[in-house]
């Protein structure tokens, strides 16, 4: 298992809450102690740590960032079926490791929120769009991997 954590700051007052990102990534250690990363860009911080299971090579590595740098991406779960669409997914995008995370990224890319109508598995994650500046939150349909949040004038 990962562990995800992030903010979307509204205020200046929201974005001094990118202070606390690593201390909430070195929090989530022990639910993925192979690595963990942050990304800040603009008014949104994400963090991860890592579980190595399907590529564990550090090209998998999260957040990970579409070849374009667009996207990015936080990933907790499992898509057990990602490889009944690498090979589509590896016909249009140049794909750099072999993570059910990357092939889930450009699913989204292709074919936005529904793509999660193909998707088998178990997961919380967070996509952003740094070209319109839109985060994207989505978890399982059952609930397995829960994706909890709070809301404020200042951040979310």
């Amino acid at each position: 298992m990962c562990g995800i954590t992030g903010v979307v700051a509204f205020t200046e007052k929201g974005r001094n809450s990118f202070k606390y990102l690593n201390k909430a990534v070195e929090s989530l250690n022990n639910r993925g102690p192979d690595g963990n990363g942050v990304y800040i860009l603009n008014n949104v911080a994400l963090g991860h740590t890592r579980l190595s299971i399907i590529d564990t090579s550090t090209a998998a590595s999260q957040p990970f960032t579409d070849s374009t740098g667009r996207y990015t991406i936080i990933f907790n779960g499992e898509f057990f079926n990602f490889g009944d669409y690498r090979e589509e997914i590896a016909k249009q995008f140049n794909l750099r490791s072999h993570s059910d995370t990357e092939t889930l990224l450009y699913l989204y890319i292709k074919y936005g929120s529904s793509c999660f109508d193909m998707v088998n598995g178990f997961f919380a994650l967070a996509i952003y769009d740094n070209q319109d500046e839109k985060l994207f939150l989505a978890r399982d349909r059952m609930g397995v991997k829960p994706l909890l949040y709070y809301l404020d004038n200042d951040k979310l």
